[in-house]
C-alpha cells in the first residue's frame, strides 16, 4: 500500500514542473529582450554621436558657448548609454551562448594572458601584481578570462590617488575539489554595507564621473562564477585599505 504522505505529495509534482517550464520560458524571453534592446539601439545612438560631432566641429556654422556645452552633454550621455548597451549585450551572451567546457584548462595561463593585456596600465601607474600558482580546472576558458580581466581591471581602476596599485591573486584548496581564488587590491575599498549590492547590474558605488565604467563588471563576474557552480563575494582587506573579491571553482 502506498503511504498517505506519498499520495499527498504526488499532485504537487505537475504544478512544480509547469512552474519550472514557465520560469525557463521567461528567462529565454528576457534574454531575447535584452539582446534586441542592446543590439538594435546601437544604430540610433551612433547617429546621435555622429551628428553631435558634426555640429561640434562647426559643419553647421559657429555655435555659441551654451550650445557647445549642450552638445557636449548630449555626446557624453550617448556614450554612457552606448557603454551600458555594450555591457548588456555581453551579459545577454553569457546567458544565451552555451558553455564551452575544457576539461583541464590552465588557469595560470588564462590569468597571465589578462595580466599581459593590462601590463601597459600597470606600468603607467607603477603598479605590481603578485600571483599564486593556479590549478588546472574544468572551465569555459573564454568566460574565465573575462572573469579575471574584470576583477583585475576593477583593481586597477579603483585606486587611491598617488598610490601605485598593488594586486595580489591568491589561490588555495578550501576542501577536496573546491578552489578559492581571491583578487585583493589596495584601492579605495568598499564599505561592508555595499559588499552584496556591488554585484547588482549597473550598480555604481561612486559619484558619476569619479571613475570610468558603468557598473556591470561585477555583475558579469557573478554570472560567470555561478555558471561554473561557484560562489563569489567581497571581503574587506585587513587594515582597511582595498578589498578582496573571492570566488570558488570546482575541479
Amino acid at each position: 500500500m502506498t503511504p498517505p504522505l506519498e499520495k499527498e505529495a504526488r499532485p504537487a509534482a505537475a504544478p512544480a514542473t509547469d512552474t519550472a517550464r514557465e520560469l525557463a520560458e521567461l528567462r529565454e524571453r528576457f534574454r531575447d529582450f535584452v539582446y534586441i534592446v542592446s543590439h538594435d539601439f546601437h544604430a540610433p545612438l551612433r547617429n546621435i554621436l555622429g551628428f553631435s560631432k558634426l555640429l561640434q566641429e562647426g559643419d553647421a556654422g559657429p555655435l555659441s558657448g551654451p550650445v557647445q556645452e549642450y552638445l557636449r552633454h548630449i555626446s557624453m550621455s550617448a556614450r554612457l548609454l552606448q557603454d551600458k548597451l555594450d555591457g548588456l549585450l555581453v551579459y545577454s551572451r553569457l546567458s544565451s551562448n552555451p558553455m564551452a567546457w575544457q576539461p583541464q584548462a590552465d588557469m595560470g595561463a588564462l590569468l597571465q594572458d589578462c595580466i599581459d593585456k593590462l601590463q601597459p596600465r600597470m606600468a603607467a601607474g607603477g603598479g605590481v601584481i603578485e600571483t599564486s600558482p593556479l590549478p588546472k580546472l574544468r572551465v569555459d576558458p573564454q568566460r574565465v578570462s573575462l572573469l579575471f580581466f574584470v576583477l583585475l581591471d576593477n583593481a586597477l581602476k579603483f585606486t587611491k590617488s598617488g598610490r601605485p596599485p598593488k594586486i595580489a591573486v591568491t589561490c588555495r584548496e578550501e576542501e577536496a575539489g573546491v578552489w578559492r581564488i581571491g583578487v585583493a587590491d589596495n584601492g579605495v575599498g568598499i564599505e561592508p554595507l555595499w559588499h552584496e549590492k556591488a554585484f547588482d547590474l549597473f550598480r555604481c558605488l561612486h559619484p558619476s564621473g569619479s571613475y570610468p565604467g558603468v557598473g556591470i563588471g561585477l555583475s558579469l563576474a557573478r554570472r560567470i562564477v555561478e555558471q561554473h557552480g561557484g560562489k563569489i563575494w567581497i571581503e574587506s582587506v585587513p587594515g582597511g585599505e582595498g578589498v578582496e573579491v573571492a570566488f570558488t571553482l570546482r575541479s
